[in-house]
């Protein structure tokens, strides 16, 4: 297991970087967890969208299996607070969640929404600090999650 994530990016730099980060590895499956920089910084879910399924296309094309995780909501009360991260739009949820559903969607997907969200849709306030990044027992979720998806579909073996 290789992690490609690069803190801050988009869908649109996640999408340009397939190439040169991706196909280097060879992979046989990439986990995508990917589209919270994009509500949280103003791009509509229709077009996060559009990049999830140009990635699925490109996966496909070179013979890697897509699964695709949800991404974890934001904590804008929480982001208030950190100084270091612009405050994501009053419609971010709605961005969210239609990147959520199409995920849900797709033959395989991983669906974490269940375990961050707090009961009004943000990111829960005891799995992160800052409002916007899981904690490390936000990672530890995320991490078993993957783990399970390994082991019930057998796709490495």
């Amino acid at each position: 297991i290789k992690n490609l994530g690069r803190s801050g990016d988009t869908t649109d730099q996640l999408n340009d970087r397939f190439e040169t980060d991706v196909l280097p590895f060879a992979p046989k499956v990439l986990i995508i967890m990917a589209g919270v920089n994009d509500f949280r910084g103003n791009i509509i879910g229709w077009h996060t969208v559009s990049n999830y399924k140009e990635i699925a296309e490109k996966c496909k094309a070179n013979d890697i299996i897509p699964v695709f995780m949800t991404p974890t909501p934001v904590n804008p009360v929480l982001i208030k607070k950190a100084a270091f991260i612009d405050q994501p739009p009053p419609d971010w949820k709605t961005h969210y969640k239609y990147a959520c559903n199409w995920i849900k969607q797709q033959e395989y997907h991983i669906d974490i929404t269940a375990e961050f969200e707090d009961y009004e849709g943000n990111l829960r306030y005891d799995l992160t600090t800052d409002g916007l990044h899981p904690d490390f027992e936000g990672k530890k979720i995320i991490g078993r999650a993957v783990n399970e998806w390994f082991n019930k579909n057998k796709l490495l073996k």
